[in-house]
């Protein structure tokens, strides 16, 4: 099965409850404020799942369009996005990282939660962040992260599982992940289960391929884009060196022709 199936979608915020959407917004928002040289009003999450960051950012005054390649996250994210009452300032639509087309630009891009690290060849990844730029007003940001090799290298995936009670139904899943240091790629299958009581309610698996990537061939990608790195982190930790115990890295940049 693909990535992220209606099964996957429905259990999505209650796996990823303890991440802190709203601590995470607030640093776009510092971000914004410290390397944008104009005021950001207008924001593209590509990759916006259910609306984690779309929805605290719309709250905080500006108007964001959100996209994802999974129908059944958008529904979700219509939903909580109505729900927090910024509907008016918040846009879901399908679509893809290399192929999207809001016919608008944007203040900032902002590409989250490792999406990026789901374009798994340098073509993708490419295309992808030429898309960005395409998308992007004179001046404007880019705030993207993706796993990082070395950690991955040093720390290699192993098998997990994770279980969470809600409302009186228990939802477990099991990962198994494969290292593929060939390809600077982890594949990962994921077992879903949703049982009450002693009743397994329903069962779905699905494979997730997630790319690495090392410092060198990110600053070529991005200049091969035109885009200047105007900062590189651990993810939503300015300020501090990156190691090999970050997974998670955060680049910061914005097109070239904004640079002398």
């Amino acid at each position: 099965m693909s990535a992220f199936s209606t099964a996957y979608a429905g259990c999505y915020d209650v796996l990823y409850r303890e991440k802190d959407y709203e601590s995470e917004c607030a640093f776009l928002l510092e971000a914004f404020t410290r390397h944008s040289p104009r005021r950001v009003e207008s924001v593209l999450d590509l990759g916006c799942g259910t609306g984690g960051h779309a929805i605290p950012l719309a709250r905080s005054g500006l108007t964001v369009v959100g996209v994802d390649r999974a129908p059944q996250m958008l529904e979700v994210a219509r939903a909580k996005a109505k729900a927090a009452g910024v509907e008016s300032r918040t846009l879901f639509q399908e679509g893809d990282l290399q192929t999207f087309a809001a016919g608008k630009k944007f203040d900032a891009v902002v590409c989250l939660f490792a999406v990026l690290s789901y374009q798994t060849s340098h073509q993708a990844l490419l295309d992808s962040l030429l898309n960005m730029k395409r998308h992007l007003n004179p001046g404007g940001l880019l705030i993207c992260d993706f796993w990082y090799g070395p950690s991955v290298l040093t720390q290699p995936p192993a098998d997990r599982f994770k279980i969470i009670e809600e409302s009186g139904v228990r939802i477990i899943r099991l990962s198994h992940p494969v290292l593929n240091t060939r390809e600077n790629m982890v594949t990962i299958e994921y077992r879903l289960f949703e049982i009450q009581g002693s009743e397994i309610k329903s069962e779905a698996t699905e494979t997730h391929a997630i790319r690495y990537f090392f410092t060198p061939e990110i600053n070529f990608l991005f200049a091969q884009a035109g885009l200047v790195m105007r900062d590189f982190h651990p993810s939503f930790r300015p300020g501090q060196p990156v190691t090999p115990n970050d997974w998670t890295v955060m680049a910061v940049a914005s097109p070239a022709e904004n640079h002398p």
